[in-house]
């Protein structure tokens, strides 16, 4: 769900991951370490927006989530994040940006939980500028996969979202048909208000890639995240960059 500035009840939003695979030299938290950072609540850290510009604090309808630029002009997020035909707004680098929403056919707003299809795609009508899209990934999320979570929401359980980003570690402990769960253990992250949309990032083949986005969580040790490489979310891909003209990197044109 998308933080109002209210406090949330149990099913909510999630924080940030970087994924590790199989292969030894891939079973490492991406890199993305970059300037100084705060330790906070929850085992997150707040970083410095400026690092991460691509992403990106979205605002719908007075409330808060998380996305991703991941194309010239196309960002990632939540599905209960967006209205289907809805719009909402974020900016970067001074630059405010309105992106009109797409959801997939089988989502259902009105049962959003369990609701595994939890994606959006926001289209812009020019060009974002001055950012660095980051890539999706089509591969198959694996247990015990390191991931790094970043996202704009709170940092104590059912909190406020402060519109501060945090970005910290987790573990894939289960994958399922549409989704996988980063179950919290020791210092790892979890989701919380405001981060629903967010990103969850893999090493995959020695590159960053998106490899799921944060759709729900409990209040105590739990984040799900949808995958983006089962057949539905790819073909929604597919429906999306035909439909609007455009490219998702990772999916129909390479970025770097």
């Amino acid at each position: 769900m998308p933080c109002s500035k209210k406090i949330y009840a149990t099913f909510l939003i999630i924080f940030f991951f970087p994924t590790s695979f199989a292969k030894a030299q891939e079973q490492r938290a991406p890199d993305l370490h970059e300037g100084e950072v705060h330790a906070t609540l929850i085992d997150a850290e707040i970083v410095d927006p400026r690092n991460y510009p691509a992403v990106v604090l979205l605002e719908m309808y007075g409330a808060m989530c998380t996305a991703t630029i991941v194309g010239p002009r196309t960002i990632l997020s939540a599905g209960h994040c967006a209205a289907q035909g809805g719009s909402g707004t974020f900016r970067v680098k001074g630059r405010s940006y309105k992106a009109q929403f797409k959801v997939p056919a089988s989502y259902n707003f009105e049962r959003s939980y369990p609701n595994d299809a939890d994606v959006a795609l926001g289209y812009v009508a020019t060009d974002i500028l001055e950012v660095k899209p980051y890539s999706v990934t089509s591969r198959l999320p694996l247990v015990q996969t390191s991931v790094t979570l970043f996202g704009y929401g709170c940092a104590v359980a059912n909190g406020f979202a402060d519109g501060r980003l945090r970005r910290g570690p987790s573990e894939v402990a289960r994958v399922s048909n549409r989704s996988f769960v980063l179950q919290k253990a020791g210092n790892s992250a979890k989701g919380c208000p405001g981060d629903s949309g967010g990103p969850s990032f893999a090493v995959v083949s020695g590159q960053i890639r998106q490899m799921g986005v944060h759709a729900r969580a409990n209040s105590f040790d739990r984040t799900i995240d949808t995958r983006l490489d089962t057949p539905e979310i790819q073909e929604f891909f597919s429906a999306y960059t035909k439909q609007q003209r455009t490219r998702i990197c990772g999916f129909n044109t390479v970025c770097n």
